[in-house]
């Protein structure tokens, strides 16, 4: 049975370097008494540089490249006030993730990945009420992802180096996501207050085969379905307080990996948490 020693004789001498100038700005405005508008946009500029130079595997390796990235996003939101404390709302915005490179050994499986941009459109509503002892606000969004980074990895030799396996970041051709986020606070009492969270998300990939197997139909890295926290403060006039949160995350996939992209078994489990104070 071979043996592994866990050390390798690579060599690698690196250099990254990067650059980003931006220039954005932002106007608001009002239509009427209860219309009311904003709009940013923002533009930015990035040069990055990558060299390396060492020994692989007993051969001799360059690396040099570099990535220029014009990248524009901004927003666009339109609101109405139904009355003094209570908004409708509407947003549409776009925004970006530069792209860059993987570096070392990974450079032979995908050099560079390319930017990540985000096209979001959310609605939504904000009150308070009561005097201000209770505020809720609801949001709806959904969002297109166009050229979509995600980390996964590859083993280049696992019977002769296992310690061969590369995580680097690569491209899906897109993905979609959509759901729901609440959130709500409530004074009973002057002593008691109560709130809690919930966010509800629906994501897929569009257009990814790693390693040839299409994941279309499959849950995004690290996007549990369902996200909920419940909290309760009470205060004593004298200075005595106390505090109980509980929150609970659903399962989700981890990063994609090379071997088995569709196996239940790469996920973190549903958990809850509940914490006294």
């Amino acid at each position: 049975m071979p043996e592994y020693s866990g050390s390798s004789d690579d060599v690698l001498t690196s250099n990254y370097d990067a650059r980003n100038i931006a220039v954005f700005g932002q106007l608001d405005g009002n239509f009427s008494e209860r219309w009311g508008w904003s709009f940013g946009l923002r533009a930015e500029q990035r040069d990055a540089d990558y060299r390396d130079s060492g020994v692989q595997k007993g051969e001799p390796r360059v690396t040099s490249t570099s990535e220029d990235d014009t990248m524009w996003g901004g927003q666009a939101t339109l609101h109405f006030d139904v009355q003094p404390n209570v908004r409708l709302f509407s947003t549409l915005s776009r925004g970006y993730k530069a792209g860059g490179f993987n570096l070392g050994r990974a450079a032979a499986i995908r050099e560079r990945f390319a930017p990540e941009y985000l096209w979001s459109l959310d609605v939504g509503a904000k009150g308070e009420w009561f005097e201000r002892r209770l505020y809720a606000d609801i949001t709806a969004f959904y969002m297109k992802r166009e050229d979509m980074q995600v980390a996964t990895g590859v083993q280049l030799d696992p019977i002769g180096d296992p310690n061969s396996y590369l995580v680097f970041t690569d491209n899906a051709s897109g993905g979609r996501n959509a759901g729901i986020e609440t959130s709500v606070k409530w004074r009973v009492t002057r002593e008691l207050e109560l709130g809690g969270s919930l966010g509800l998300l629906h994501t897929r990939y569009s257009g990814y085969r790693p390693e040839g197997t299409d994941i279309s139909n499959r849950d995004q890295a690290h996007a549990p379905e369902y996200q909920l926290s419940l909290n309760a403060t009470w205060r004593s006039p004298l200075g005595w307080m106390a505090r109980v949160d509980f929150s609970a995350i659903d399962d989700y996939y981890f990063d994609v990996p090379s071997n088995d992209p569709v196996a239940n078994n790469q996920r973190a489990p549903a958990y809850s948490l509940t914490n006294l104070k």
